[in-house]
């Protein structure tokens, strides 16, 4: 899987996406439905792949199910991770052709929005109290990252403060930013930061509480950077 983390997209990410897919001719989809206009969405990014040397991308609108489970590539543009699931629920079949796809050896991809789809839980977006019960809401995401919960844009917009809140919540839950121009590949529980920089945090504690206030004995947080390999 590969996590971007907004901004533009550096063109090695989407190297290593094309060669992950299979190469240039491999079938790569394009599911936009975080935009406003999916559809518009979908063409741009069809677009911006052929420029950067992918041959077979589609966008896709109908047939889901079908069309996700024959590709070799699966990448999911940034909006409003929200809107997604105002069209597909977690268990709708996209969700489950992903998990499937995903299983026979596709390679998942998004940024930004598309990033935080991926964990098993995601942020909302809604205005964080950091250090704070519920000051982190967060919601289901498509749980093609078992135990994750993927944040974005974590340096550009101040967000470090979002995630570590979010899993001292959830000590069950790893943390993983990605800064904008950055990415990484997560293959089983390894992840490798391609290019920009990244962060994994974990509770290694319960969470502590007094009124509306977290606090946390142990927090595991490791800041990494291009070529840093960690186990999540």
């Amino acid at each position: 899987m590969m996590l971007i983390g907004g901004g533009s997209t550096p063109p090695e990410a989407m190297q290593r996406f094309i060669s992950l897919a299979g190469g240039p001719d491999a079938l790569i989809l394009i599911l936009a439905f975080s935009s406003e206009d999916a559809d518009a969405a979908g063409k741009r990014s069809v677009d911006f792949w052929k420029e950067n040397g992918a041959r077979n991308v589609q966008h896709g609108v109908d047939n889901l199910p079908a069309l996700i489970e024959k590709s070799k590539g699966i990448y999911l543009p940034g909006g409003d991770q929200n809107r997604f699931f105002e069209r597909f629920s977690d268990q709708s079949p996209v969700a489950d052709a992903m998990r499937k796809a995903l299983a026979k050896g596709a390679v998942v991809g998004g940024t930004s929005a598309g990033c935080s789809l991926m964990g098993e839980m995601m942020p909302t977006g809604a205005a964080p109290a950091p250090f704070k019960k519920g000051g982190a809401p967060v919601s289901k995401g498509l749980g093609l990252l078992p135990g994750i919960i993927a944040d974005q844009h974590f340096l550009a917009r101040d967000r470090l403060m979002r995630l570590i809140t979010a899993v001292i919540e959830r000590p069950n839950l790893t943390g993983i930013g990605i800064e904008e121009r950055s990415w990484a590949v997560v293959t089983g529980r390894q992840l490798e930061v391609g290019g920009g920089q990244a962060i994994v945090v974990k509770a290694l504690a319960k969470a502590r509480s007094k009124g509306d206030l977290l606090g946390c004995d142990r927090l595991e947080l490791k800041a990494l950077y291009e070529g840093d390999r960690v186990r999540l």
